[in-house]
Order: structure tokens, then sequence, then C-alpha cells
């Protein structure tokens, strides 16, 4: 059976295994996250020569870039294979951080932060691609009764991992600047090490099996599915307190290196 063929009966063993894996995957994928956005994302595009409006520009990039979600319900409910979509959404964008870690080094001087920015847009919607598609796929696979504490277990050893890569690719930052003397190659090792947890993350999810997806209901309308849950008094302040929490995130945030 091909690794990315969905099983119709996923036994006890099997499941564990999977969870298994998908905890290794959350921490690798936080650390990639962590190393590419924060200040690392806006210190990048300054050691490039970006002006203000291109810092702005790459902050709106994570939000912007969840409207990939929409197509994306679209293919996974047409193709039914989230495994394969996932993981192939997740390597391309990943690879696109590579390409965008590797811009000083390829790139002539003045299409620098164009080639950058161009990849930093390529890796924000594979990856919101692949998330659509992820979970997905995690609702079927993480048992209900313990989903919340299965989540916030991998979220906090993510969290601890995170704090601890954040000081050292701090130092390292200002380290190999004063080692290599250009900041834009300082600032491409730690893209590039970012990029390196992301793919074994993506490694990691083909051994994390997936149920059977179930079929959509017939005459179902996908735009009726899409507005439903607007309708729901609890999830629009929901939405609003993510939306506020996320705009105030993404407004200070590329400041900080700018202000340092």
């Amino acid at each position: 059976m091909a690794w990315y063929t969905p099983t119709h009966h996923l036994s006890d063993s099997e499941r564990a295994k999977g969870l298994k894996y998908l905890f290794y995957d959350g921490l690798c994928s936080h650390a990639m996250a962590l190393l590419v956005t924060g200040a690392f994302l806006p210190g990048m595009a300054l050691a490039l020569g970006a002006s203000n409006f291109v810092i702005g520009l790459l902050a709106s990039l994570a939000p912007m870039a969840q409207m990939a979600q929409i197509p994306a319900i679209l293919a996974v409910e047409k193709i039914g294979k989230r495994k394969l979509l996932t993981v192939i959404f997740a390597v391309a964008s990943r690879l696109s951080l590579v390409a965008a870690a590797l811009t000083p080094l390829y790139a002539p001087e003045g299409s620098r932060v164009f080639l950058f920015t161009f990849f930093m847009i390529a890796f924000f919607v594979g990856g919101a691609f692949a998330g659509c598609s992820w979970n997905s796929w995690m609702k079927d696979i993480v048992p209900a009764q313990s989903m919340g504490r299965y989540l916030a277990s991998r979220l906090a050893a993510a969290t601890a991992l995170g704090a601890v890569l954040s000081l050292i690719a701090g130092f390292s930052v200002d380290g190999l600047t004063t080692l290599i003397g250009e900041a834009s190659y300082a600032y491409a090792m730690i893209f590039m090490g970012a990029a390196m947890f992301g793919l074994y993350g993506a490694r990691l999810l083909t051994h994390v099996p997936e149920p059977q997806m179930p079929k959509p209901e017939a005459g179902s309308n996908f735009f009726r599915s899409l507005m439903a849950p607007i309708k729901d008094h609890n999830f629009r302040r929901l939405l609003f307190f993510s939306s506020a929490w996320s705009s105030q995130s993404s407004c200070q945030e590329p400041s900080l290196p700018s202000i340092c």
C-alpha cells in the first residue's frame, strides 16, 4: 500500500504510532514557523535592503495567505486524499523557503528583495493550503476524548523548544554577522535551518496514517457549507477576537527590528 493511500480501518497501534510522529512533526513545524516569523522575517528583509512598504507587505502575507484555504477545501473534497495534499503542499512550501533563504547567494543585488518576497508568498500560500487538508486529517486521527490534552501537550513542548531556539537564533544572527560581515548571510543560515526543520516535519507526516475521508453528502452546497459557521454566534465572537489579536500582532512585530 502506498504511503498516501487512506485506510478504511485504523487499529489502536497504528493510531498511537501516528500520534507519536504527529507530535514530533509539531515540534519541527513550530520551530520552522518561529524562525521565519516574528523579528526574523523583517530582519532578513531589512538585511536585503527592503523598504518599509515591503516590510509591511511581508507582515501581511501570513494572514492574507489563509484565503488559499478556500480553494483547498474544494481540492480536499474533490480528491479525498488529505495526507497526499498535505505532504505535497508542505514540501512545496518549504522548498520555497529554501529558495528564499538562498536569495543573498544567487540573486543580483537589485532583484533580491523581489525574489525573496516572491518565494515567501509561495511559502505562506503553500503552507495555508497544506494546513487546510491537515486540519481535516487531524480531526479524524486524534481521538475526540483526548484531543484537548494531546494538542495541549504538543503545543507546550513546541513552545518550550521555540523559546530555546529563539535565544540560539538571536545570538547566532549577531555572532554570524560579526564573523561573516554580512547580515543577510547570517539570516540566510537561520532561514535554511528553518527549512530543514520543515522538510523533516513533512517527512514525519508520511508515517502518520490517514483514515478514509467520509464522502460529502449528496446535494451539499459548497458555499452554503462555507457560510454555515458564520451563523453561529459563538463562532463570530471567536472570529472577531482572532482578527483583533492577529491585527495587533501583525502591526507590532514588523516594527521591532527597525526600532532595535
